[in-house]
C-alpha cells in the first residue's frame, strides 16, 4: 500500500516539473538564439538642393544612429553607444546590422549637424524597429515616433544670402573722400503758357474788287449790263428760307394744275365704283329670278 502511494506522489511531482518546464519554456522563447544570422541593410538617403546661384561653403551633414533597445547589434561590431556617418552632396549610405537572437531591437535615427547660416537642415527624428523571428526579419521605420515611412531620408537646402556689393580699397596716398548720397528733388513741369486760340479769320476782299455774289445783279464797272435769265422779282416779296422769295417759285414750263387732275382721278374713281356696284345688282336680280 505504501509503494502504490509513493508512486502517485512521484508522477504528481513529474508532472508538476513538466508544467513548470513548459511555462519557463513558453517564456523564454523570445530570447531563443537563432539557428542562423540574419544580416539587415539600412539605406539613409540624403536630398541637398540649392538656389543655384553660387556654390554653397559646404554639402556635407552628420548622422547618429543610436540603439534603444538594450544590447541591440551596432554596425562593424561597434559596441559604442551610438553610430556616427556623414554623407555628402546627395547621396546615400548604407548601414549593415547582423542579428543572433531573435527579438524586436530599436533604434532612433537624427541629423546632428551644427546649425549654418542660409542653411535649412532636415531635423527630422526615425524609429526603427527590427522584428527578428525564425531566421528572419520585419523592418518598420516611423517618423517621429507616430508615422510609419517607406525609406529614411533627409532634405537640406542652401540659399545664397544677400550681401551688398564690396567698394574697394582706393591706392594709397589717395586722400578719402566720404561717399555723398544725393536725394533728387522730385521737379514739378510747370504748366504750359495760356496761348490764346486763333479764330481762322477770313482776309477781307479788296475794296477796288466788285461783289459778285449770285444775289447782287448789278455788273461790275467796265461791263455792259447783259440780259439775265433769272425772273424779276417784285420789290415786296417776302424772303424765304432757301435764299429767295417766298411765295415766288421759278417757271419751269409745265402750265398744267396738278389740283385739277387730282379732281379729274377722284371723279373717274367714283364712277368706276358705282358702274361695277350697277353690274352687280343686275347680275343678282337675273339669277334670282332665273
Amino acid at each position: 500500500m505504501r509503494r502504490i502511494l509513493n508512486r502517485k506522489r512521484v508522477i504528481k511531482a513529474f508532472a508538476v516539473n513538466l508544467v513548470l518546464v513548459c511555462l519557463i519554456s513558453i517564456m523564454l522563447a523570445p530570447m531563443a538564439y537563432a539557428a542562423e544570422t540574419v544580416d539587415v541593410t539600412l539605406t539613409v538617403q540624403q536630398v541637398f538642393t540649392t538656389d543655384g546661384l553660387s556654390s554653397p561653403p559646404g554639402d556635407t551633414f552628420t548622422y547618429r544612429l543610436t540603439p534603444i533597445t538594450t544590447n541591440a547589434p551596432m554596425p562593424l561590431n561597434n559596441d559604442s553607444e551610438y553610430y556616427v556617418f556623414t554623407i555628402s552632396g546627395s547621396g546615400e549610405v548604407q548601414i549593415g546590422l547582423s542579428f543572433r537572437a531573435s527579438g524586436i531591437y530599436s533604434y532612433e535615427l537624427r541629423c546632428v549637424s551644427d546649425e549654418r547660416t542660409d542653411y535649412t537642415i532636415d531635423r527630422r527624428v526615425y524609429t526603427i524597429e527590427v522584428h527578428v523571428i525564425d531566421n528572419s526579419e520585419v523592418l518598420l521605420i516611423y517618423l517621429n515616433g507616430e508615422n510609419k515611412v517607406a525609406d529614411l531620408l533627409f532634405r537640406h537646402s542652401y540659399r545664397t544670402p544677400n550681401v551688398p556689393p564690396v567698394t574697394p580699397n582706393p591706392p594709397p596716398g589717395t586722400p578719402w573722400i566720404p561717399p555723398v548720397t544725393i536725394n533728387p528733388t522730385p521737379v514739378t513741369p510747370s504748366p504750359p503758357p495760356d496761348i490764346p486760340n486763333p479764330s481762322p479769320s477770313v482776309p477781307a476782299p479788296p475794296s477796288d474788287i466788285p461783289n459778285t455774289s449770285p444775289g447782287d445783279p448789278t455788273p461790275p464797272p467796265g461791263k455792259p449790263d447783259l440780259p439775265s435769265d433769272k425772273p424779276s422779282l417784285p420789290p415786296d416779296a417776302p424772303a424765304s428760307s432757301s435764299g429767295g422769295r417766298g411765295g415766288y417759285a421759278p417757271k419751269t414750263g409745265d402750265d398744267s394744275n396738278p389740283a385739277l387732275w387730282i379732281t379729274l382721278i377722284a371723279v373717274s374713281g367714283v364712277l368706276l365704283i358705282l358702274l361695277f356696284w350697277t353690274a352687280l345688282r343686275l347680275m343678282w336680280k337675273r339669277r334670282w329670278r332665273s
